[in-house]
């Protein structure tokens, strides 16, 4: 049993990885986009799959369970990778606000997401929690779709690439 719980935290330990990727393969131009809108529908087929099939294989389980934790943490990295984009654009606190409320959030989230389960989870089959999990992953990746181009550029207004600033007599 510990070798699948191994296999479920893995992605979450990869996560230097996810970012690199991110920042360094850009798809149709964007760099955080299309892997949010991606990884948000695979986290919802994923939970999907489990809630409809429910299958009795432990490792069924557990690889859809590895997926659906694999594209959350890349969704993570991505929406941190935002949030630092983002923080930078605030000279005079830059990123303190936004990790503020960020926090708060996730906070709040954690805690509510608990109390919410200790009284659903008394009256329904777990397996809508995975239904539930899931719908959360579709809703990020449909929310995605209206993300602009302006929030994920890595850049400020009027600051140039670092390439830029390379003389050409170097070459």
């Amino acid at each position: 049993m510990a070798i699948y719980s191994s296999i479920i935290v893995l992605p979450w330990s990869l996560k230097i990885i996810w970012g690199l990727i991110t920042d360094n393969i850009p798809i149709c131009g964007l760099k955080r986009k299309p892997y949010l809108i991606f990884f948000g529908w695979i986290q919802f087929l994923s939970m999907l799959l489990l809630f409809c099939l429910e299958p009795d294989d432990p490792v069924v389980c557990v690889l859809l369970l590895c997926l659906a934790s694999f594209s959350m943490a890349f969704s993570n990295v991505v929406v941190d990778a935002i949030l630092v984009v983002q923080s930078r654009k605030d000279t005079e606190l830059g990123s303190q606000d936004l990790l503020s409320i960020a926090w708060f959030f996730q906070g709040l989230g954690g805690v509510l997401g608990a109390v919410i389960a200790a009284f659903v989870m008394e009256d329904i089959h777990p397996k809508w929690a995975f239904l539930m999990y899931g719908i959360w992953g579709g809703i990020v990746g449909l929310a995605c779709i209206f993300l602009s181009a302006e929030a994920e550029a890595d850049r400020l207004e009027g600051e140039e690439e670092y390439e830029s600033h390379i003389s050409s007599d170097y070459v």
